[in-house]
Formats: C-alpha cells, sequence, structure tokens
C-alpha cells in the first residue's frame, strides 16, 4: 500500500493529506519516513490540519520502531538538531526507547541547556531507567549548572525520591541564591 499512498500523497489536498498521512504512519515503511520527514519539516514541526508532524512521530514511533531501527535512530538524532525544545525532545524519546542508560550522557549534556522545556523533559524522559547511578550522573551536574539548572535538577532529584543523592541535594540548601536554597529544602523533605 506505501507507494500508492506515497503517489496519492504527492496530489492530495490539505483535507485528503491528513488521512493518508496517519495511514502513512500506520503502515509505511522508510520511504514514508522520508516523505514525512519533509512534510514535517514544512510545517515547522506543528501540529496542523495535515499532521504531517504528528504522523511523521507515529510512524517513527510504532511501525518503523519495530521494522527499521537504524532509521529511526537516524531520525531521532536528526529531531535532536533543531531549535524547538518539543522536536528535540521528540528524538531524544526515541533514543531513550531504543538505549535506556546508554543515553544518560545526552540527559546530563541536557542539564547544561539553556531552555527550561528540554533540561526538564531530557530528566523526564530518563525516569523510564533511572537508577542510582543515572541519579548521581545528573547531580554530579549541580556545582557547574547554572542556578535555573539546579533548581530543575533538585526538583527532579526530589519529585524521583533520589534518596542516593540526598547529600548533593542537601549542598545546594547553602546556596546563596534563594530559590535554589528553597527548592534544596523542599526537595530534601520530599526525599526525606
Amino acid at each position: 500500500a506505501e507507494p500508492i499512498l506515497l503517489a496519492w500523497a504527492e496530489e492530495a489536498t490539505a483535507e485528503d493529506a491528513v488521512h493518508i498521512n496517519n495511514a502513512l504512519a500506520l503502515c509505511g515503511g522508510e520511504a514514508s519516513a522520508k516523505y514525512l520527514a519533509k512534510a514535517a519539516k514544512a510545517v515547522g514541526y506543528t501540529f496542523e490540519s495535515t499532521d504531517a508532524y504528528g504522523a511523521y512521530l507515529g510512524l517513527l514511533n510504532g511501525h518503523l520502531m519495530k521494522h527499521a531501527p537504524k532509521a529511526v535512530e537516524k531520525a531521532a538524532k536528526q529531531l535532536m538538531k533543531f531549535d524547538k525544545a518539543n522536536v528535540r525532545l521528540a528524538g531524544l524519546d526515541l533514543l531513550v526507547q531504543m538505549h535506556g542508560k546508554e543515553t544518560t550522557p545526552l540527559v546530563v549534556k541536557a542539564v547544561a541547556d539553556p531552555c527550561h522545556e528540554y533540561r526538564y523533559g531530557a530528566m523526564r524522559l530518563a525516569e523510564a531507567y533511572a537508577d542510582d547511578a543515572t541519579y548521581a550522573a545528573v547531580a554530579a551536574t549541580l556545582p557547574k549548572a547554572t542556578n535555573a539548572a539546579k533548581i530543575d535538577v533538585i526538583n527532579w532529584l526530589g519529585a524521583n525520591h533520589a534518596a542516593s543523592q540526598v547529600g548533593a541535594v542537601c549542598t545546594q540548601i547553602s546556596n546563596p541564591d534563594v530559590e535554589v536554597a528553597v527548592e534544596a529544602m523542599e526537595a530534601a523533605s520530599r526525599i526525606g
């Protein structure tokens, strides 16, 4: 069905494109991924009436991940190169699903990102596999992190009750930035 759907997609109206894109997401292969990637990029990776971006993510997360993981990994790395936090997180999410703990360095790198949504989103994705080693790797960023990043890390450690990192959290109680210190106290109390 893929060649027929792709041929239809080239001539589709906006009303028909949404149905074709969603059909490609359900049964498409690498050719569909190329088409949907181009269509998603053309609409700026936003959710709009043709649902090109949504269909692209659906294809990558579903049918293609099972049958062409190398293509999905390549697409994920491409998504992570864009400026929008939600697009980068979609790419990171694919990598986390595929590689689990091996993505910890990407999560640690995300802590230094200036975008709060990406920084905290990356840590939330790590919850799928997080253990004491993951918590330690993220907590190790605290000394050099910006105050905004410290708040995110401390909040994340507290929300996940990372008992192994209560010491790292408590060191931030004496931080001269009031917001960091307050977050550290709250996180320490959540950890117990």
